[in-house]
């Protein structure tokens, strides 16, 4: 007799517990947000579930985000790290509300340490200086002015 009242206890609390899961379920709360990986410098394309009218970045310096059609985004890492995304209709109505993590290109990416200062190089499949968040500030600066002659020379160039 006592196990039978135990029993239904049980299924009667189970029963409870699923109901509560399924109000959550379908109200939306408790839902995790869905991340988006972005490598830093580079760009991804994210599908949206509706057409795109506004684009809410908490943090614009991490990455970019611009409206491809009204179905897609364009996401562009900027710096390190990680913020959110927020996509709302015309109505003003949320389609999209994600995560959005920039990181760096771990797969061909070798760093160097002297010390405490470090260099990047960008290694496929030669190793050519690359400049990243973090470098020493000369090695950043040096490349840096590089690139901004040689861009400079080839506009020149072209006129």
């Amino acid at each position: 007799m006592f196990r039978k009242l135990v029993r239904k206890a049980v299924f009667a609390l189970a029963g409870v517990a699923c109901g509560a899961g399924l109000l959550l379920a379908a109200s939306g709360a408790g839902q995790a947000e869905e991340r988006v990986f972005v490598t830093i410098d580079q760009a991804k394309i994210m599908k949206l579930g509706g057409d795109a009218s506004t684009i809410i970045l908490g943090n614009p310096a991490i990455a970019d985000a611009t409206v491809f059609n009204k179905s897609m985004l364009v996401i562009t890492g900027k710096s390190f790290g990680t913020t959110n995304l927020v996509v709302l209709d015309a109505n003003g109505d949320e389609i999209a509300s994600n995560l959005v993590t920039v990181r760096a290109d771990d797969g061909r990416m070798v760093t160097v340490h002297k010390g405490t200062a470090r260099e990047s190089f960008d290694c496929a499949p030669t190793c050519q200086p690359s400049m990243a968040l973090g470098d020493v500030s000369t090695s950043f600066e040096q490349l840096n002015s590089q690139i901004s002659s040689r861009i400079a020379i080839s506009e020149s160039n072209g006129q």
